[in-house]
Formats: structure tokens, sequence, C-alpha cells
């Protein structure tokens, strides 16, 4: 009897390990992508899932669904198409520009970078700055909240002025990475503080711009941005050396610790 239930207790289990071996890639990726699970969405491509695959009765496609930059980056990554339309007509950009979607600056300065147009119109025939100056004046109409009101605000501004920042990084960076530090592009920050020198003092206050705009917005790139600045302050003095480490003992990203040895 013992006998009989060990056998069946290793099929039971052998089964179960087999079932899991067979999971749906597609599947994986999807649920992956809706619950902005990187590591899962990259194991499923892996596994054959296809990033350009849309979701199960529906025509978005996984970029569609993408919440936050390192997602959207990851898709692109392995072919996810910047243009491609939803089931009513908005590419990745304009349906992450959709109110509920709670739209993140990085992840938006992510598909700009890679090439989403900011000429296309939606179904309604509004531009992705346009619709953002709808959506700010429906929260306002709606009176809802300051941080979200401000955050719509702020949004717009990067979608008017990103293509004109992303020239002017190259010529005049000294001017250009306070305005980057406000609008909360991440990735543009970053670019500039490859090439540009700034002092202890300069750190500081685009430090201290990134705490404010958070504070305003509750936009998560500001933080992103924040501790960009702040770790790269704390490896500016001589005794510091090259560590790994910033002045408040924080372990260095791997992406921050490559930026300050081009320095």
């Amino acid at each position: 009897m013992k006998k009989y239930i060990l056998t069946m207790l290793v099929l039971s289990v052998l089964s179960l390990l087999h079932a899991m071996n067979l999971k749906d890639p597609s599947e994986q990726l999807s649920n992956a992508v809706l619950a902005d699970d990187i590591e899962e969405a990259r194991s499923a491509i892996k596994q054959g899932a296809n990033a350009q695959s849309t979701f199960h009765g529906s025509f978005d496609t996984m970029l569609h669904g993408a919440k936050s930059a390192a997602m959207a980056q990851l898709l692109i990554d392995y072919g996810a198409d910047i243009k491609a339309n939803s089931w009513a007509g908005y590419t990745p950009l304009g349906k992450m520009l959709y109110r509920p979607n709670n739209p993140n600056i990085h992840a938006i300065e992510t598909l700009l970078r890679n090439g989403a147009s900011l000429v296309k119109t939606n179904p309604a025939g509004r531009t992705p700055f346009k619709s953002m100056q709808d959506e700010i004046k429906m929260a306002i109409e709606r009176k809802m909240n300051k941080e979200t009101i401000e955050h719509y605000k702020v949004i717009a501004d990067v979608l008017k002025n990103y293509p004109r920042l992303v020239a002017e990084a190259k010529a005049e960076p000294q001017n250009t990475i306070q305005q980057a530090v406000n609008l909360g592009l991440v990735d543009l920050t970053k670019q500039i503080l490859k090439t540009l020198r700034l002092s202890d003092k300069e750190l500081q206050d685009l430090a201290e711009i990134a705490k404010k705009q958070y504070a305003l917005t509750q936009d998560s790139s500001y933080k992103e941005i924040g501790n960009l600045l702040r770790f790269k302050l704390g490896l500016t003095g001589t005794a510091l050396g090259v560590s790994t480490k910033g002045v408040l003992g924080y372990s260095l990203p791997k992406d921050v610790i490559a930026i300050i040895k081009q320095q």
C-alpha cells in the first residue's frame, strides 16, 4: 500500500512538472506584460513567444500593453513594431497616453527614442500632443487631483519638446540637461551625463529639481533621475575613487557605474 501511494505521488509530481514545461510561451508573455514582469517576459520570448504577437481576443500587440520603459524596450529589442495599430486604431504611444493607463514618462521616452510618431493621429484625429491637451482639459473639468493634472502637463511638454531637446543635447548639453531633468527624460539625462562634467553643486541642484518634480507629479521617472544624479555625486570625490557605492553606501546599478566610468 505504501509503495502504491509513493508511486502515485511520484507520478503526480512528474505530471505537474510536465504540465509546467508545456506552459504556452505566448500566454506566459501576455501575462508577464500585463504584470510588468520583465524576467518572465524575457523567459517567454526565449522559449518561443513572439514579441509582436497580440493579446488573446484582441488586435492589441504586446507593446500596446507595456507599462514600463524596461518592458517596452525588451519587446522592441525582440521585434515589436513601434508603429503597429491596435484594434481601435491606436499606436503603442497613443494607447500609452490613454488616461486610465497612468502613462510613465520614461516609458513614453523609450517609445519616442525608438521612433514612435508624434504626427500620426488617433481615431479621433488627434496627434499625441493634442490628445494630451484633451486629457489635461478633461482632468481640469473633472477636478482631478493636482498631481494628475501636473503629470499630464509635463507629458504634453515632453511630446512637444522631445525632438528639439534631443537635437540640442548634442550642441548645447549644458543648457539642455536642466530641461531634460525637469521633464523626467531619463535616457536623455543619461546621454548628456556621458560627456558633460558638472560640479557637485550643479548635480545637487539637478537632483533637487527631480525631487520636486516627483512630488508634483508622482512619476517614478524622476526617482530614476534623482538616484542617478545622487549616485554620480557620491562618486565625484577623489577619496572615493571608482567605488561602486555612493556616499550613503547604496550599491550602484550597472548602468550608472558604466556612465561614471566613461567620465
